[in-house]
């Protein structure tokens, strides 16, 4: 299950039961089906009231529901009639200025003598990285800091990190958007050319990601101007972390600190103590329980949902019997981009143990290949 979906619902993948395909990923409702007695109903941003049950996110991106739609495209140049690009006018805008004046116009429709629930989901910093013009001139290449291990040749670890088809020579001419020189071609110029490709790959990614901080700039600002700030909870997250040169690689999926960890801000003036910060580890199936219980709501609601709380640490409470260990499975086994292999994973405060169970689930997508199981452990 996708972690996005996760932070919504609570239980871990094979526990959500979904149709076959690959694509097909959207949670489904919960057994025993109706929202909890007492739980707040929610709306769309065209104003109209829809009542969803916890989990059921099943159709909101048809055209039926208004104006809570699916926008084309990673940061295409393209909109939907009824768009507005950021700023007003009436040229394109790029899906990080629709999401943002979509947001801005939901708040505005709402209905004030009630609690809303606002899910602003960004997806410009996804390859291939098409980032706002009117970023141009910020973050160029040749200026941007290389992680100390770029040039990692992962030798010494296992044979399914090693398949991996995540190195930075691995970017084709649509992610860095030019070709490469000439002078750089050849298997003996590989560690330059990696160098070259990761500074136009940074150089787009940061752009796509300072597009998504000026855009939660102007909803806090929002806030802040219609006196909302103090009692509104908001939080800044992402679906998971990302590998930026990290280990010569770009994108995910491999079980590294720098991909397994994700970025968790949270404001809430009235609720919590500015400057808090939780030490124990918290996990993505424990965000749903955090939500319904700062709505007021037992996490009982989602009977299915494995993980708790963290609303107390939040509140800068000790909870004696916290998690000292997040669980993760992998199960896109050997992509026929990434190849990245099938596994479970542990981590706990010092370590990450990985078990490569190497195979496929018969999924529409997924490779048959079958590799030999193995196992290897991380120092974090």
């Amino acid at each position: 299950m996708p972690r996005p979906n996760i932070l919504l619902v609570g239980p871990h993948r094979h526990l959500q039961p979904r149709e076959p395909g690959l694509l097909d990923l959207l949670p489904v409702r919960p057994r025993g089906g109706d929202l909890p007695r007492g739980a707040p109903r929610r709306g769309l941003p065209d104003g109209r009231p829809r009542q969803v049950a916890p989990g059921d996110l099943r159709g909101l991106a048809a055209p039926q529901h208004g104006r809570l739609v699916d926008l084309p495209g990673p940061g295409r140049l393209r909109r939907s009639r009824d768009d507005r690009p950021r700023g007003g006018g009436d040229g394109p805008g790029l899906r990080d200025g629709q999401v943002t004046s979509r947001s801005i116009d939901f708040l505005d429709r709402r209905d004030p003598e009630r609690p809303f629930c606002l899910l602003v989901h960004h997806k410009a910093p996804h390859r291939p990285w098409i980032p706002d013009p009117r970023y141009e001139g910020r973050y160029t290449e040749g200026t941007i800091p290389e992680p100390e291990t770029i040039a990692d040749d992962h030798a010494g670890r296992s044979a399914s990190v090693r398949r991996v088809a995540m190195r930075l020579d691995d970017l084709t001419l649509t992610d860095v958007k030019e070709p490469v020189p000439p002078e750089l071609e050849g298997e003996e110029r590989c560690a330059e050319r990696s160098s070259w490709k990761y500074q136009r790959y940074m150089r787009d990614h940061l752009r796509c990601v300072q597009a998504v901080e000026d855009s939660v700039g102007e909803l806090l600002d929002y806030l802040d101007e219609h006196d909302l700030a103090e009692n509104t909870l908001v939080i800044y997250t992402s679906g998971q972390g990302f590998l930026l040169g990290d280990h010569g690689w770009f994108d995910k999926r491999p079980m590294f600190d720098e991909s397994f960890t994700m970025p968790f801000v949270v404001r809430w003036p009235d609720g919590i103590p500015a400057g808090t910060r939780v030490e124990e580890m918290v996990t993505n199936v424990d965000v749903a329980a955090t939500l319904l219980e700062a709505a007021g709501i037992s996490p009982t609601a989602l009977p299915e949902q494995q993980g708790r709380s963290f609303l107390p640490l939040l509140r800068g409470e000790r909870v004696e019997d916290w998690p000292e260990a997040g669980y993760y499975r992998y199960w896109e086994h050997d992509d026929p981009e990434h190849h990245a292999p099938a596994y479970y994973g542990v981590r706990t405060r010092t370590h990450t143990y990985v078990h490569y169970y190497n195979d496929g689930p018969g999924t529409p997508g997924v490779a048959p290949l079958t590799c030999p199981c193995e196992g290897s452990t991380i120092a974090a």
